[in-house]
């Protein structure tokens, strides 16, 4: 008996808890065998204060027993056969992203036949957005782990232990049911969430994650809490999700991070969020990095602000911070303005053109049909990726909005003159496997709103579907042209970097334009 078992699910599951979409199914793109940062914090937590941990991964599991010849297909319920292993006091399910959510639930409701007994939680941004959907989806759900997890979560071991599912409703940041089914919901404080320096480092040897795929390339974050910049499509700067005030990792945990990494194999590591608020800061880890001399390359979610300082810039390359991936969103200043977007098409074809001379990749990210996106925003937009590309950057993601639940326009779409097509969590599991589809235009022009999770009151639909086909088609046709761009930087990079970069946009030029959402 383990006291935590930590799930992973498929997208969603179908008739005999087949996954969906079928790992052989060519029209989508399943992302279900990554590894959740979120779930892997969790367990080397629990597993560091003491408890019996394990990390069950659905997707990696039933791969896993296919490669040793197992008839998997031919299973009553393959789900059940591998949960069956792993009988656990308490039962935590990831649902950070939507994607997920119809998985989540679904695994609840198989979890709970098969131990009846268990406490069933499920967590992660999308769960905390729309727990009282999650817990009313399902009577197998006891409660829901709202916002950062490590502190709730072994709050809710050791309540579970002390006193079954009925303690959840005295737990800071846990919705739960209670008496006659009566939801409770004791939102999370910043003061009771896990201290910055208390933060688990990441052990891929350790017990919790025996069997589980841990890839050369992994993740960390590097700051946590409330991002202060007002962007009207993000949920990072919803206080109800996020209570803690803006804190960054403390550097000598980062080092000890990063040695343990190198020490197990990994060769890059990505590093997130708003770190861009400290400048201070990330000078001071960059130094500290270079000292160490560690054999990894880095990739950095980053702003256009963070290269105002092109002496910071040369100290993140000679670091080995080599690629720059960079919301751009749009190459209209107005629009940018109006979603509250401190950048500006200025600013943003002054950083692409300093990662590309200091030998860096910057790969941009753009999102269509913003609201109020007038047809001159739109064809901004287009001129800016052309821009971009002949100043050596990278203009491949490209997003149609989804308007996310906990966002400022979803929580406000008369402010932004939109109207909200996904109104409850049944939709979003409809949505989640459509949005991870290869489209022509020509489909989905025929049925937008299929497609869409929100409408521009200032175009139509069908203009809306146009308007993205227009920017990927145009980043496909600078595929040439960034594939060159690569090349004048190869001789800079690692080879699995270089290698990976140019098999994106091999796949972008293939197929990958049409998928709906990266």
């Amino acid at each position: 008996m383990y006291d935590v078992v930590l799930i992973s699910p498929h997208y969603n599951y179908g008739p005999g808890d087949r996954p969906l979409p079928s790992p052989n199914d060519t029209a989508y793109q399943d992302l279900s065998m990554i590894t959740p940062l979120g779930i892997v914090h969790l367990a080397q937590y629990l597993h560091d204060s003491g408890f019996k941990v394990r990390v069950v991964h659905l997707p990696q599991a039933l791969h896993a027993l296919k490669q040793l010849g197992l008839p998997v297909d031919r299973m009553e319920s393959p789900v059940e056969a591998v949960l069956k292993q792993y009988p656990a006091r308490v039962c935590g399910l990831q649902a950070h992203f939507y994607l997920y959510a119809g998985g989540a639930v679904h695994v609840a409701g198989v979890y709970r036949r098969i131990f009846p007994t268990s406490t069933i939680v499920v967590g992660g941004y999308m769960a905390t957005a729309c727990w009282q959907e999650f817990l009313e989806a399902s009577p197998a759900i006891d409660g829901v782990v709202l916002g950062e997890g490590e502190a709730s979560f072994r709050r809710v071991v050791e309540a579970s232990q002390a006193a079954g599912r009925d303690a959840l409703g005295t737990i800071d940041g846990v919705a739960s049911r209670g008496a006659g089914g009566a939801l409770r919901h004791n939102p999370p404080r910043a003061e009771t969430l896990l201290d910055m320096a208390a933060m688990p480092i990441l052990d891929p040897g350790a017990a919790p994650f025996e069997g589980l795929l841990w890839p050369p390339r992994s993740f960390m974050n590097i700051s946590r809490g409330i991002c202060p910049e007002p962007c009207a499509y993000c949920v990072a700067n919803n206080r109800a999700i996020n209570p803690r005030a803006f804190r960054t990792m403390p550097i000598e945990r980062i080092l000890v991070q990063l040695e343990l990494f190198q020490q197990r194999g990994i060769r890059g590591v990505f590093m997130g969020e708003n770190h861009f608020l400290d400048m201070g800061y990330m000078t001071a880890l960059i130094e500290e990095i270079i000292r160490a001399d560690f054999d990894l390359y880095f990739e950095l979610e980053t702003h256009p602000m963070i290269f105002a300082d092109r002496g910071l810039l040369d100290r993140m390359i000679a670091a080995g911070f080599l690629r720059f991936t960079m919301g751009c969103e749009s190459g209209s200043d107005r629009l940018l303005k109006r979603i509250g977007r401190r950048s500006s098409a200025r600013q943003i074809m002054s950083s692409v053109a300093q990662v590309a001379e200091a030998g860096g990749l910057v790969a941009t990210a753009w999102i269509g049909n913003l609201p109020g996106e007038t047809a001159a925003d739109h064809q901004a937009t287009l001129n800016l990726l052309d821009r971009v590309v002949a100043a050596g950057g990278f203009v491949y993601w490209i997003e149609n909005l989804h308007v996310l639940p906990g966002s400022p326009l979803h929580r406000h779409p008369q402010k932004w003159d939109i109207e909200i097509l996904l109104q409850n969590l049944t939709d979003w599991f409809q949505w989640s496997l459509r949005s991870k589809t290869y489209v022509d235009l020509e489909v989905a022009s025929e049925a937008p709103r299929d497609y869409l999770t929100h409408l521009n009151r200032n175009c139509t639909p069908r203009e809306m579907i146009t308007r993205l086909y227009n920017l990927r088609r145009r980043a496909r046709e600078l595929v040439p042209a960034m594939l060159r761009n690569l090349e004048a930087r190869r001789a800079n990079l690692p080879a699995e970097l270089a290698r990976t970069e140019q098999d994106k946009l091999a796949w972008y030029a293939e197929r990958g334009w049409k998928l709906w959402l990266f």
